[in-house]
């Protein structure tokens, strides 16, 4: 039978089974938005380097319900991102799933699974340096299509690019380094591989030293990636992704190393009122380093959620190195 969608991607053979790993400057673009569209764990490390470019990644960030509540009553709309904000500005692209739009009419509600923020909760996204949200999420039409274009449009007069739903911007960095962000939401939608394909050979065609593919994915509450996560993660390295950032099960789940790409099935939450168990109240930002197109490091830096479900850097920031699978 052939493959044509994810949605048929558990018929693929798994490569490889899994080891489970512990858990800047803003670039100018041409065409921000659009475009065709059994080892042992080893490091990746540094090599030498005239002029690296550094990317870094954070989990599900959810401006909504209490948080957004809680930056109301404080008046104090950057302190959902501020225990990361420093570390993250030093990265020349800093790249995160938003799950909540943002839009100037949405209520405070503090509970319910629609979820959306008014327009100041831009703010800590901004403050933070956040570079590119990604809204290939279940979370994205929770109050129409109305609502993400006005989100969309908040977010690109920040300074913010929006990837998916037929945008896929592309971000360059001082160091030359040109990147690409495909994203994708199995989660709830079909999404043809001739599409995914298409699209990372539009980036490619648009210069881009590295493909970043943000997929919303996977199980909720699952500390191991599905094999369907697995499959599907393969098949973007084959097809060239230098880089896969997982969401959506909102615990995090192994980085490893396949081939030459790095994928981070799930970074967990970054800000989220889900402050009920251990699992979900823990995180992490994930680090990667790129010479050119190709890929220097890559590391996890842990993170911990206080209340109302927003971030900082655990107390022992100890820094989680990828497992190596060159299959």
């Amino acid at each position: 039978m052939k493959l044509d969608s994810i949605a048929f991607l558990a018929a693929l053979p798994i490569a490889a089974s899994l080891l489970a790993a512990q858990t800047g400057a803003r670039g100018d673009a041409t065409d921000p938005d659009t475009g065709e569209a059994g080892l042992d764990p080893a490091p990746i490390e540094r090599t030498d380097c005239d002029a690296s470019a550094t990317l870094m990644a954070v989990g599900d960030i959810q401006l909504g319900r209490t948080i957004w509540a809680a930056m109301v009553e404080s008046r104090d709309f950057a302190f959902p991102l501020a225990g990361l904000a420093e570390r993250l500005r030093e990265a020349d692209v800093a790249v995160g799933n938003l799950e909540a739009q943002i839009f100037a009419s949405c209520p405070i509600l503090r509970r319910g699974m629609r979820l959306c923020a008014g327009t100041r909760a831009v703010e800590p996204l901004v403050d933070a340096g956040i570079d590119v949200v990604s809204v290939a999420n279940n979370h994205a039409l929770d109050f129409g299509p109305g609502a993400l274009e006005s989100s969309t449009r908040t977010l690109r007069a920040n300074g913010i690019r929006v990837a998916g739903l037929g945008r896929a911007p592309i971000v360059d960095t001082p160091a030359g380094t040109r990147f690409a962000f495909l994203a994708y939401s199995p989660v709830n939608e079909l999404v043809p591989l001739k599409r995914i394909v298409g699209e990372i050979r539009g980036a490619r065609a648009r210069g881009a030293d590295v493909v970043v593919a943000l997929v919303h994915w996977g199980e909720e509450y699952a500390a191991r990636p599905s094999r369907s996560q697995v499959d599907l993660a393969r098949f973007l390295e084959r097809e060239g992704v230098d880089v896969v950032i997982g969401s959506h099960p909102h615990v995090v789940q192994p980085l490893e190393r396949s081939g030459d790409a790095a994928i981070a099935y799930s970074l967990g939450n970054c800000v989220f009122d889900q402050m009920w168990s251990e699992e979900t109240s823990r995180g992490a930002v994930a680090s990667f380093a790129f010479c050119g197109g190709a890929l220097e490091s890559a590391e996890i830096l842990p993170i911990r959620l206080d209340p109302p479900g927003v971030p900082r850097f655990a107390e022992d920031g100890r820094e989680i190195r990828t497992e190596d699978r060159r299959d």
